[in-house]
């Protein structure tokens, strides 16, 4: 076979104005007729270069072109996973807070912690010295001389009132009003929280055990002052003696309560 023969039906444009369809993979050469793998190559018989007659023909259907992505489509999946990471830290932020130990689950202040100072001995050591007055010599009396005369003094009985002992009010600084009496009992007023026991009177003494709210206990000593709280030594139903403080806070004025 010579020639283009077989590349004649491919060349051209149809009467449409559409350029044909692409010949399939393999072609001939046009010198040798030795069938060929494709165009643009050299055939392996003699040696003649392939040409691709459908080099530089425009295609019947441009490419589609991709729509463009909207800016906001970029950033959406940074943004939402950056709200969630920070709702994830606050989260174990609260867990942390909640778990920790104080007077109450609230407070914050762990079992055993001692503060640098305190703030009883801090006020105590602001209170100025009352200033003492010295009388520097005694008052000179000069006797008069008075006429006596008669006097009728008449005595009426007059009943005694009964006098009925009043509590005085006290409490330490910072602490509200004390309403507890050693030898009586108390009952634990918070609403939600337990209160600790502790060893000693302050929140640097190690925590005993925690009361839950509704626990009756006889207070048996103080007040004692210590973190603007007053305390009370007190002993348990089972027994078990140690310091709890009367409160309060923001959420309960009060953690022990006159029963």
């Amino acid at each position: 076979m010579q020639g283009d023969e077989p590349l004649k039906g491919y060349r051209g444009l149809e009467d449409s104005g559409q350029p044909p369809a692409r010949p399939p993979a393999g072609a001939y050469c046009p010198n040798c007729g030795h069938p060929s793998p494709g165009l643009n190559l050299y055939c392996a018989q003699c040696g003649t270069y392939i040409p691709d007659p459908f080099a530089g023909v425009p295609a019947a259907f441009p490419p589609p072109v991709p729509a463009p992505v909207p800016a906001r489509a970029k950033w959406l999946p940074w943004a939402v996973g950056a709200a969630l990471l920070v709702v994830l830290v606050a989260g174990v932020i609260w867990l942390m807070g909640d778990a920790g130990g104080g007077e109450n689950s609230r407070s914050g202040v762990s079992a055993g912690f001692s503060s640098p100072t305190d703030p009883w001995e801090a006020y105590t050591a602001q209170t100025p010295e009352p200033t003492r007055l010295s009388i520097s010599a005694a008052p000179t009396w000069t006797p008069q001389k008075n006429t006596p005369t008669a006097r009728v003094v008449i005595i009426t009985a007059t009943p005694e009132p009964s006098l009925t002992p009043t509590r005085a009010v006290t409490a330490c600084p910072g602490a509200p009003e004390q309403r507890l009496e050693v030898g009586e009992d108390a009952r634990v007023c918070t609403l939600v929280d337990s209160v600790f026991l502790r060893k000693g009177p302050g929140r640097r003494y190690e925590v005993l055990e925690r009361v839950r709210p509704g626990t009756i206990v006889d207070v048996i000593g103080g007040p004692k002052c210590a973190d603007d709280w007053s305390y009370w030594e007190v002993e348990l139903p089972g027994g078990e003696t140690g310091w709890m403080s009367e409160g309060g806070d923001a959420v309960d004025p009060y953690f022990l309560c006159p029963n």
